[in-house]
């Protein structure tokens, strides 16, 4: 069954255990998470009829991502996070790039922002979220 996209408040740029500012230039230090998922609760992954694992669409105002899914019991339902520090085109060893995780700016909107300091509101984007099918 297809289920509709819904409006989520998506917070983009989650800390989490295993991310870390752009500073960092090297994939493999992340122990967990390596690609970044997009976590939901579980009320909302079942509305979505979305599996840990399963791949998701995410589309704001700005523009849209894919992301692997993380069901989690600690996000509220109408809410998901990805995470900071992602989406970098880094080099590999045979001298390509390789882009892991979603690059969190093609999302947020700099119009989407607080009026006196100006800074985009990273945790509050308005985004629709819906399930990729094979």
């Amino acid at each position: 069954m297809t289920h509709p996209p819904r409006t989520f408040v998506l917070a983009a740029g989650q800390r989490r255990a295993f991310t870390a500012n752009a500073i960092f230039r090297d994939n493999t230090w992340r122990k967990r998470d390596p690609d970044g998922a997009l976590r939901i609760s579980p009320h909302d992954a079942e509305q979505l009829g979305l599996t840990d694992g399963a791949r998701a669409q995410i589309t704001t105002g700005r523009g849209t991502a894919q992301a692997t899914v993380e069901v989690d019991d600690r996000m509220q339902p109408g809410h998901a996070a990805l995470p900071n520090g992602l989406g970098l085109d880094l080099p590999t060893a045979d001298g390509t790039t390789e882009r892991t995780g979603v690059a969190l700016n093609t999302l947020t909107d700099l119009r989407w922002r607080d009026p006196i300091a100006g800074t985009p509101w990273h945790k509050h984007v308005p985004a629709r979220i819906e399930a990729l099918r094979d």
